[in-house]
């Protein structure tokens, strides 16, 4: 259940950067200046938030199912954009850039650059105080997937002794001025972290070899640089700060220089103290207050586990500016059922200092939510959660279907999510997550309030035997008779919302059971079918709500 918000509307960029002037202006001497982007990043307190990948040349169907679903996305030019913020004037656009590395050599990697896809090499080749070198004076590069060169940059210009006109102050510049042209909203800086894949006869340099912490320092300087330049220009600095499972990178601006970060990898199955080391990373980012884009993917769209084991471990951490992307439906143009999952805003909407913090009985970890409970079991051997005694009725989520948007902005296949009754403790096998939610007895709907439709829903169903939850049977006898009608009576209104608050009079609720028990026939259910089982489809559409930037 999603709700749709206006969006508002953009500010125009010359009024922008007059109140940007004007503030300047008036700002005393030393005083920080506050950071105004165009556009901000929503609230995701009370729901699932999207931020994809690349989105290419769309159809008009899917300009508006991406405008309606996703927050945002990077790598677009100024005309594919503004093609989608024509329905949704505040959806985000990041521009793609190497951070630390680049690799826009002739026949390389492209990127947008003056708003065409193309690079800078042009301008960066001749500067070679810009590169890192061997004792051989040889540059030094990474092979990204064994084949692309990504030349490791002095970033902080203190290797080549060029601190003031070099490569950080170049890539600033240069993406700043991009970031303009193509209408963005800031950079997301990819693999902003520690080389991996430098070799071994370029070992001989500054940064040494494997793991290259020498080069953290540099990085330091770069990352404080950066963060600056981006803040003054109203840009948001948004680096990919990698998986976070590296013990000897002990980089603190991946943390604080930043407005935000992707982890990309997060819900890492490596081993638990690595889950363990990422979480607490992920977790120090979030205590600063900065935006969190876990990225993460799955073999496609029949790995049900792998999906709930990326959202309920997204669930754990989740905090007021969190977003997520699942990547596996063979497009980023996709949509998985579980995004419209609704469990309302987080019980403690702090997040903690350490993810132990979140262990409760039994050795799973637990993050409340108002409509519902995500679990998550980073070890070997199954775990046990028990159901809380709350008077709640409880439901296992199971996703199905998802994937790719099609030109005609349907999805590609049938969508939905099940809802599984749960009268026992839950179990929780190794190295999964599982989502869970509740509501009122009498609530067929699932709506979190008990109110007329939930009668109207039993009535309708009344005298009906092997019924299930969402045919009016709350009390689980497999009957729909006057025990529900009661349950209904005592727990109307249950839940707050429109349709409850006025409990009917005894005689009103008699007579509706008189009336449906003499109207109904008893139906039999086909053989096999799933019980206290609903599902449901996706939403159609998701309209982000803007929130001040910090």
């Amino acid at each position: 259940m999603l709700r749709k918000c206006a969006p508002s509307p953009a500010r125009r960029r010359a009024a922008f950067v007059g109140v940007l002037a004007v503030a300047a202006l008036l700002a005393p001497p030393g005083a920080a200046r506050a950071f105004e982007p165009q556009r901000t990043f929503p609230d995701t307190r009370n729901g699932i938030y999207v931020f994809v990948d690349q989105l290419g040349s769309l159809s008009t169907a899917q300009r508006q199912f991406a405008a309606a679903h996703y927050v945002g996305t990077q790598k677009q030019t100024s005309g594919l954009i503004d093609a989608i913020r024509a329905y949704d004037p505040n959806f985000i656009m990041l521009q793609y850039r190497l951070g630390v590395r680049e690799s826009g050599y002739p026949g390389g990697p492209v990127f947008i650059h003056d708003n065409t896809w193309c690079n800078d090499w042009g301008s960066i080749n001749p500067n070679e105080d810009w590169f890192i070198h061997d004792d051989d004076g040889n540059r030094v590069y990474q092979l990204y997937g064994g084949s692309v060169y990504e030349y490791c940059m002095d970033i902080s210009g203190a290797v080549n002794g060029n601190t003031t006109n070099g490569w950080k102050e170049y890539w600033s510049a240069c993406v700043i001025d991009d970031c303009d042209d193509s209408h963005a909203d800031g950079v997301f800086a990819d693999s902003t972290h520690l080389p991996y894949a430098v070799p071994a006869d370029l070992w001989d340099s500054p940064i040494g070899g494997p793991p290259h912490t020498p080069y953290i320092p540099h990085m330091e300087t770069f990352y404080d640089y950066t963060y600056q330049q981006f803040d003054q220009a109203g840009k948001y600095f948004i680096p990919n700060i990698g998986g976070l499972c590296t013990t000897v990178d002990t980089t603190a601006g991946y943390y604080e220089d930043v407005h935000g970060a992707m982890v990309e990898g997060f819900a890492t199955k490596l081993s638990n103290y690595d889950w363990k080391l990422q979480q607490n990373r992920t977790l120090r980012l979030l205590g600063n207050d900065k935006i969190y884009i876990a990225q993460s993917g799955v073999s496609g769209h029949t790995d049900i586990e792998g999906r709930r084991w990326l959202m309920s471990n997204f669930l754990l951490l989740k905090h007021d500016r969190s977003f997520i992307n699942i990547c596996g439906a063979g497009s980023q143009m996709h949509w998985w059922p579980e995004y419209d999952l609704d469990l309302g805003a987080p019980d403690d909407p702090d997040v903690p200092g350490d993810v132990d913090d979140l262990q409760v009985a039994g050795g799973l970890y637990a993050r409340g939510y108002a409509h519902g409970v995500a679990l998550v079991n980073p070890a070997s051997g199954q775990r046990t959660w028990s159901l809380p005694d709350d008077g709640n009725a409880w439901f296992l989520v199971t996703p199905y279907g998802g994937g790719r948007v099609l030109s005609d902005g349907q999805i590609e296949r049938d969508s939905g999510l099940t809802f599984t009754r749960q009268a026992d403790d839950v179990a929780v096998d190794g190295w999964s997550g599982t989502i869970l939610v509740k509501t009122a007895l009498g609530d067929a709907q699932l709506d979190w309030t008990v109110d007329v439709l939930d009668l109207a829903i039993l009535a309708n169903h009344f005298g009906e035997v092997e019924a299930t939850w969402f045919d009016g049977d709350f009390n689980g006898d497999g009957v729909v008779d006057v025990l529900d009608l009661a349950v209904v009576a005592n727990n109307f209104g249950a839940g707050g919302g429109a349709g409850g608050g006025t409990v009917p009079e005894p005689g009103a609720l008699l007579l509706l059971a008189v009336g449906a028990a003499g109207a109904a026939r008893r139906r039999r259910r086909p053989a096999g079918s799933l019980c206290d089982v609903r599902a449901r489809r996706p939403s159609a559409a998701r309209g982000p709500a803007g929130s001040a930037p910090r």
